[in-house]
């Protein structure tokens, strides 16, 4: 929490503002352990920064680093915090070094992005579920620098208009998914719903995927992400992308999925 707290304060140094009161009670409050009063001043904040709203700390990724502050304090609060933290580190001991790991659930990207920190930055935890909002890849570059490549805002754009002609041509053919919500107004689409908002993120996540050809990928997510289903195989808490798609999972793949569950369980 102290070293979220100090590239908060980095970021506002930059852009010349000081840390508002609220944003200085919820660091204040996360490390004191009063994690119901730091969540709540957390979700107080956040309808304002999606909206974009006024004040500085909003139009930063300020709010993305409290983010992570709160997904990974939410995650413990939902447990008891030893088996957590054992959760955390079985997941996180797993994923070899230099690696980029998409991060899709709350202990999902919560856990590892906190864990990250303690171990000494040894892999890239990327939130596939946020990749809707500009300022999650600013907060992104903060933390990585040019380490991994990320898709600029050109890239982004081409990932929506992909979605929104592909979207189109399935509105036609009666082939959209179910709750994903497509029309036509005067020959424009217009999307709406989680369903669409994760099939575009989906889209960005595979660019993110392509821009690094030399890294390994893996995975945990609470939403189908299409493309990646050929290139999944198990890979103990999560699952690895693997670089080709494959015709089926190799059997030495599944026994070892079924030795660490035997384990495990």
């Amino acid at each position: 929490i102290s070293q979220k707290e100090e590239q908060a304060r980095a970021i506002a140094a930059r852009h010349q503002f000081a840390l508002s009161t609220q944003v200085r009670r919820f660091f204040t409050a996360a490390k004191l352990g009063r994690a119901r009063e730091a969540r709540q001043i957390y979700w107080t904040l956040k309808p304002a920064a999606e909206a974009g709203g006024p004040g500085a700390e909003f139009q930063t990724p300020i709010t993305e680093v409290m983010g992570d502050v709160e997904l990974a304090i939410g995650v413990f609060c939902q447990g008891e915090p030893e088996l957590v933290l054992a959760l955390g580190r079985s997941l996180t001991n797993s994923l070899p070094p230099g690696c980029i790991f998409f991060g899709g659930t709350d202990a999902g990207r919560g856990l590892p992005m906190a864990l990250r920190c303690l171990a000494g930055d040894p892999f890239f935890v990327v939130c596939q579920n946020s990749f809707a909002d500009a300022r999650h890849f600013d907060y992104l570059r903060d933390l990585y620098g040019t380490r991994i490549q990320l898709p600029g805002s050109n890239e982004l754009q081409a990932c929506f208009h992909d979605y929104e002609a592909d979207a189109k041509r399935r509105l036609q053919l009666g082939q959209l998914s179910p709750g994903e919500y497509v029309r036509l107004e005067n020959g424009n689409v217009r999307i709406s719903g989680q369903v669409a908002l994760m099939k575009i993120n989906a889209l960005t996540a595979k660019v993110i995927f392509e821009k690094n050809p030399d890294r390994e990928f893996y995975v945990v997510e609470g939403w189908p992400l299409d493309w990646m289903y050929p290139h999944l195989t198990p890979h103990n808490l999560v699952m690895k992308l693997n670089r080709k798609p494959l015709d089926m999972i190799p059997a030495q793949e599944i026994q070892a999925d079924e030795a660490f569950w035997s384990k495990e369980l």
